[in-house]
């Protein structure tokens, strides 16, 4: 049974389950309940009587499944059924396969004619019976109403089911009581429903089975489970009236046979010399099939060969699939091995960076403090004029160092956005390997698919030779293609390490040039609260001159007092304090006029001045009053 529909392969499931029901098993799920060949064992068991070999009673893995099941092939080949199903077909659930396996078990173990020997029954059947039962040689519409399965019984078991009481529309009700008495009172299964019969869509095999369980005339009748009691009087005049009229008709019939049998004799002689004839012939015809058979053979070696060859360039496509798959599934390792490496490696270069940025800081502000120190001094001892050119140069380094930092910055940005496209990047391509893998696997399927073609269909080489190529050049093509994004991937990883150790260098050069900016802003700031305070300073000295210039014109009038007194030296001392005067003055009109640079200078030489003038005048008084008589004069 090659191509069976659903409701044929309930009948065959149902025969399975009639032998079984011996061991109170049953098929639920069909194929599922084979696939561990336990159930297969028990129906040799249940058919058969005899006991199976060992087996695994209780199967987990395929490898037990597919003993079972083997096992169970075995038995039934020994017991003469022609089994050509694998065992790993009914394992991995091969439905077509598996109800032609038991068809096979079908045919050997339950008498199975042919369609015309059935027809051929069924005629005789009708023609036994005297019923107006029309057999038009189609199984599924001759018992679709339920007419002729009545005749079958009551030509077994007379008046068992009256014709009169069917209906003439309600074929499932007539198929019910019928096939109900069957299977009360013959003992034969429902391997068909009813309503499938009455639907007319069951196939011709299904049928014959289910018919194959009526006795044939010359077969002992099965006896009936219940006795019925004797008939009454009138049942019986009516039924010998019945018999009497059927032997008329039966005699009628026999003298019409009689005649046509004369003529059927004449008839036969001339097909005998035509089947002489036509056997002639079929020897002729059979030679010339033994020739073609011959061919056919040596074809079908040569399909062979060209079969084991594909098979063979099949498992090297799919070891090579496999083998890719394994580097793959390594890549994706290695590049995850790779990422933490790396990640790793930046982390100890950021600190170790942090560690020389933190002396380098260290080293360059102490560097600046003696520098500045030592600028300020310079620039205490050249004057205020080199303080402002010193402290424009500042504000010219800070803002070249700002212009740096500008710069640095937008070189991160462009690095960044660098980076952030090739991880985009990378992305991608890892996205693409996980379809290629997917791919693969979608491609494994279908070698696996191939492999279960080339065990069941083994004529059609070519075109599986085609489809193997096809599935070659798509293998080769994706492990091409990853190997081109795994160069791309290796290329770009050594980009996007020269790219990160740019932007390393980029945010050193940075940070440096932030700090050179924030240094010279504080040593701009400090230049100019030095400057401010050597303003401070000289404001404070100019005070202290003009306080001392006080000073000296009380002196200048102490001594014109002292003059007065002494007439001899007064004249000297006029001249004196008149050049003084002019000293004095003289130097107010330069102090006026002179510049910050010549103020300094100036200012610590009239600070000698001073300080001389001081000591002459101590001395002149000194010598005045040993001079004075001690007297009131």
């Amino acid at each position: 049974m090659t191509q069976a529909n659903h409701s044929g392969s309930n009948t065959l499931v149902r025969w399975v389950n009639s032998h079984l029901m011996k061991k109170q098993l049953k098929i639920e799920k069909f194929p599922e309940d084979l696939e561990n060949g336990v159930l297969l064992v028990q129906l040799y068991e249940c058919i058969t009587g005899k006991p199976a070999k060992k087996y695994s009673q209780n199967p987990k893995t395929e490898f037990q499944k597919l003993e079972n099941v083997q096992v169970a092939m075995d038995l039934f080949k020994e017991d003469g059924v022609k089994v050509d199903t694998a065992s790993d077909v009914v394992v991995k659930g091969n439905t077509k396969l598996i109800l032609g396996l038991i068809w096979s078990l079908i045919c050997r173990y339950q008498s199975i004619a042919s369609s015309a020997s059935t027809l051929e029954f069924l005629r005789d059947e009708a023609k036994f019976s005297g019923q107006k039962v029309e057999v038009t040689g189609k199984l599924k519409t001759d018992l679709q109403s339920g007419f002729l399965l009545a005749v079958l019984i009551n030509n077994r078991y007379p008046d068992a089911i009256k014709l009169e009481d069917l209906s003439e529309t309600d074929h499932v009700a007539n198929l019910q009581m019928v096939m109900d008495f069957a299977e009360k009172e013959m003992k034969i299964p429902k391997l068909v429903l009813p309503e499938e019969i009455a639907s007319g869509t069951l196939e011709d095999q299904a049928l014959i089975t289910y018919l194959s369980y009526f006795p044939k005339k010359d077969e002992p009748k099965t006896p009936r489970s219940t006795p019925r009691g004797p008939p009454p009087v009138d049942d019986q005049i009516t039924k010998l009236q019945s018999e009497i009229q059927a032997l008329k008709s039966e005699l009628a019939t026999h003298r019409s046979n009689e005649e046509a049998m004369a003529k059927d004799r004449d008839a036969a002689s001339e097909k005998l010399a035509t089947c002489e004839q036509q056997s002639s012939d079929f020897k002729i015809q059979l030679e010339n099939f033994k020739n073609q058979l011959e061919s056919s053979q040596v074809q079908l070696e040569n399909s062979q060969k060209d079969h084991d060859a594909s098979k063979s360039e099949l498992q090297v496509a799919l070891d090579k699939l496999r083998k890719s798959e394994e580097n793959s599934t390594r890549t994706k390792s290695q590049l995850e091995k790779e990422n933490l490496q790396l990640e790793n490696s930046r982390k100890e270069a950021e600190q170790e960076w942090e560690i020389e940025r933190q002396d380098y800081e260290r080293e360059i502000s102490e560097l600046r403090e003696k520098l500045d120190a030592a600028m300020l001094e310079s620039a205490g001892e050249e004057g205020g004029p080199n303080m402002d050119a010193l402290i424009q140069n500042m504000e010219a380094q800070m803002e070249a160092q700002k212009q740096k930092v500008l710069e640095l910055e937008q070189s991160k940005m462009k690095l960044q956005q660098e980076l952030e496209e090739t991880r985009q990047l990378f992305e991608k391509e890892q996205q693409r390997l996980s379809d290629l893998a997917t791919q693969k696997e979608k491609f494994q399927v279908e070698i696996e698919n191939l492999q279960s073609r080339l065990v069941e269909e083994k004529s059609e080489s070519s075109e599986l030779k085609e489809m193997l190529f096809k599935l070659k050049v798509q293998v080769e093509q994706s492990s091409k293609e990853e190997e081109e994004i795994m160069t791309r991937r290796d290329a770009r990883e050594s980009n996007l390490k020269e790219v990160q150790k740019k932007l390393k260098e980029v945010l050193k050069e940075k940070e440096k040039a932030e700090k050179a900016a924030r240094d010279a802003e504080e040593r701009v700031a400090k230049a100019k609260k030095a400057k401010e305070e050597e303003v401070r300073k000289m404001k404070q000295k100019l005070q202290d001159e003009n306080k001392g210039k006080v000073e000296k014109d009380e002196e200048i009038k102490k001594l014109k007092s002292e003059l007065v007194r002494s007439p001899f030296q007064l004249e000297n001392q006029v001249e004196r304090i008149f050049n003084l005067k002019i000293v004095l003055k003289n130097q107010v009109e330069n102090f006026r006029t002179c510049s910050r640079s010549d103020l300094l200078k100036r200012t610590m030489k009239n600070e000698k001045f001073r300080k001389s003038m001081k000591n002459w005048l101590r001395v002149k008084m000194l010598k005045r009053k040993n001079l004075e008589p001690k007297s009131g004069n």
